[in-house]
């Protein structure tokens, strides 16, 4: 039985991603893991431009994947571990063919051309004793074999081969679990020796290796796929004997997003990422640029890039393309470019500016500056004093837990949301919402009409022009502080209370600096109840609204003619 192939029911597993049906490009091979069945995905980028049912043998899975037969194209090589049989899937001609036999002590572990002719040898790993098997490869034939010591243990992982020039001269990937970290290892003539080792986050294990930046050299894929960072991913980039710099996406910080695996899928030499959204389900191919512990400039492409800058005091630019740029430890320099971007600053003091497109841009911890330019925008401000500052478009911006943050919207209509320590918000132009945090907050809603809420603190309140509505406590009264509120032009609605709640009771109270009441064009106020509930009184300099069963003061009005006429604009949710 054959069905659609997906990344999420658990029935299918990516076999391969090299080229098999023989077009300039990466293709999907897909392997059902309850009957065994195959379906060849024939990509063009991320588009699927054919879908292709291959011949299956039942019991036989994909162990590897080789050009065998020197013609361009990887073929599968099919593997029953219970009684030791092969079959090689040959992709230039459609058909399964029988191969030489492994006893079911053997794992087929890797494909490379050991012996220079252009055609991809199988290595075995002997669980026994911890030999390696060769098998020389011609198509499915087998012409001759060779075995020597792997230096090894049996508990120990062959991972990937490459760099190969005679049948036991060659370079490999390991895991080494006694040391649980990884080898780069070189053996010549059969003698092992460990050029270096690397550990890699917890829970990524390996998936591939592949030369990830086009400068030749393997490079190798780590993954998370079942953890609590699943779909996150790990690229050690190599240069052949030792590591370079790391590329590092860790899934939790942008949500809906993760990684699938890696293939060169638009033949230009380079193997790109595949990443999925887990909510669209669209794919989109992003290139992986590698940061080390030193400072560095590193610009990425007119493409999707995953840029990860590691430590130091790096510049990271993404250009075009829907990019994810990590800063990482230290003081980072950060223009996302055009396209949807994705920027974590990590540690440090970093300045970050999105550019053109819905950006997502997080400071993270340290004192940051975070522009975000046009676009609908996504800025977070992370711990430490921040300020950020929206740009164009329709953003969301949302301060830190501690540090006290400066947020401005820029032009249209913003969300700005404060959290934890005092801030200043300013929503600017456009019709704005903002929420103050749990400290004292100053919040500027600007020109629109613009929804504020000072929140759980002692908030100062500025409407500016508009038809504004102003909570100067969280939209439930809970927090009761004494807030200033300033309505400015337009008229405004300052809430004491909603249809459930009356604000402001007992020693606390809202002072509204700029009360119009004007029959035209004045402000309001809006309370609980009815009017018999509260009194209206003229204290000389300013009129208070009490209420009327314990003359508690609501609000301190400063700027009315007279105790009627700020009573003539209220408005009772009874």
């Amino acid at each position: 039985m054959v069905s659609t192939p997906n990344f999420t029911d658990g029935t299918w597993q990516i076999a391969s991603t090299l080229h098999i049906n023989g077009a300039p490009f990466g293709d999907i091979l897909w392997q059902n893991i309850a009957d065994q069945s195959l379906v060849l995905w024939q990509q063009d980028g991320t588009s699927t431009v054919a879908t292709d049912i291959l011949p299956s043998v039942s019991d036989h899975e994909v162990a590897i994947v080789g050009d065998f037969d020197g013609d361009g194209r990887a073929d599968p090589y099919l593997r029953d571990q219970a009684v030791g049989t092969n079959k090689v899937l040959l992709s230039s001609t459609g058909a399964i063919t029988n191969s030489a036999s492994a006893s079911s002590i053997a794992d087929a572990r890797a494909a490379t051309d050991l012996n220079g002719d252009g055609k991809d040898d199988v290595i075995y790993f002997i669980n026994t004793n911890a030999n390696l098997l060769i098998f020389e490869m011609d198509g499915a034939s087998v012409p001759g074999t060779s075995s020597f010591a792997s230096g090894y243990t049996t508990d120990d992982t062959l991972l990937a081969a490459f760099d190969g020039t005679d049948f036991d001269t060659f370079k490999s990937l390991w895991f080494d679990d006694s040391a649980n970290q990884f080898d780069i290892t070189n053996h010549v003539d059969g003698v092992r020796s460990v050029t270096d080792s690397f550990t890699v986050n917890a829970g990524n294990e390996f998936v591939m290796s592949g030369d990830f930046n086009g400068d030749g050299d393997p490079d190798f894929l780590y993954r998370d796929a079942t953890g609590f960072d699943k779909g996150s991913i790990e690229v050690v980039f190599t240069n052949g004997t030792s590591e370079i710099g790391r590329a590092i996406y860790d899934a939790p910080s942008f949500a809906n997003i993760q990684f699938e695996g890696g293939g060169d899928f638009d033949n230009d030499g380079i193997v790109e990422l595949i990443m999925r959204d887990t909510v669209s389900g669209e794919l989109t191919l992003m290139q992986a640029l590698p940061g080390t512990t030193s400072s560095q400039t590193l610009t990425g492409s007119d493409t999707n890039d995953l840029i990860d800058g590691g430590d130091g005091f790096d510049q990271l630019f993404g250009l075009g393309g829907d990019d994810l740029i990590f800063g990482g430890d230290l003081n980072d320099f950060i223009v996302a470019g055009d396209g949807d971007d994705r920027v974590d600053g990590g540690d440090g003091e970093d300045s970050i500016f999105g550019g053109d497109g819905d950006d997502v841009l997080e400071g993270g911890i340290g004192d940051d500056q975070i522009i975000g330019g046009a676009g609908d925008d996504t800025l977070s401000a992370g711990n430490d004093t921040d300020i950020l500052d929206g740009g164009e478009g329709n953003d969301l911006l949302t301060a830190g837990s501690f540090g006290g943050d400066h947020m401005r919207g820029g032009p249209g209509d913003d969300i700005i949301r404060g959290r934890g320590d005092r801030g200043i918000f300013e929503g600017q132009d456009g019709d704005d919402v903002l929420f103050g945090g749990t400290s004292l907050d100053v919040l500027f809603g600007g020109n629109g009409n613009d929804l504020i809420i000072g929140g759980l603190s002692s908030d100062t309140v500025f409407g500016g022009g508009g038809d504004d509505v102003i909570f100067g406590v969280d939209a439930r009264g809970e927090s009761d502080t004494n807030d200033t509120l300033y309505g400015g032009s337009g008229s405004d609605f300052f809430y004491l209370g909603n249809e459930d709640v009356r604000f402001y009771l007992g020693t606390e109270f809202a002072t509204i600096k700029d009360f119009s009441t004007s029959t035209t064009t004045g402000d309001f106020l809006v309370l609980e109840g009815t009017s018999s509930s509260y009194n209206f009184v003229d204290q000389g300099a300013t009129i208070e609204v009490q209420q009327a069963s314990d003359s508690d003061v609501l609000a301190v009005i400063e700027t009315a003619a007279s105790a009627a006429s700020v009573e003539a604009k209220a408005i009772y949710l009874g």
